[in-house]
């Protein structure tokens, strides 16, 4: 039974920093929020216990389901153009992060350093590239969050 995993030192986990501020205050916010889910996973995964591992990989699925599912009704709401290839990224990695937490859960896998910067490599891409043309798009529009 594997009881510590290691992902990577702790001191290189994933922070928040200016360059992933969009300019809109709910998805900066749920931004932070997913950043420090992978930053816990990534610390966790270095001194943790499998179970806090799992719990860590848990809670990200569920704060990443969670926004998605408010960002994807953002952009049906507004009309955004984007939304089919935004939502085809969102259901891609969501499947990998169910077959991810799954397996965790089920100790069938071990993850690796390859899952931390995987997710942390994500993120911030996602966030840079796909989220920013939809923030532009709703700041365009004065829209904020969803009414």
């Amino acid at each position: 039974m594997v009881e510590h995993i290691s992902i990577r030192p702790p001191s290189n986990e994933l922070t928040w920093s200016k360059d992933l501020e969009l300019g809109l205050e709910s998805m900066d916010k749920q931004h932070q929020q997913l950043v420090a889910c992978v930053a816990e996973l990534q610390i966790v995964s270095s001194a943790g216990s499998f179970q806090d591992v799992a719990q860590s990989m848990t809670r990200l699925y569920e704060v990443t389901v969670k926004h998605f599912d408010w960002e994807e009704q953002l952009m049906l709401t507004s009309g955004y153009s984007g939304y089919a290839s935004h939502k085809e990224d969102h259901d891609h990695l969501e499947q990998q992060l169910a077959e991810v937490q799954r397996e965790i859960t089920e100790k069938r896998i071990v993850p690796s350093q390859t899952l931390g910067l995987f997710l942390e490599r994500w993120t911030t891409l996602h966030v840079k590239f796909s989220d920013k043309p939809l923030a532009e798009f709703l700041k365009k529009r004065n829209i904020r969050d969803l009414k």
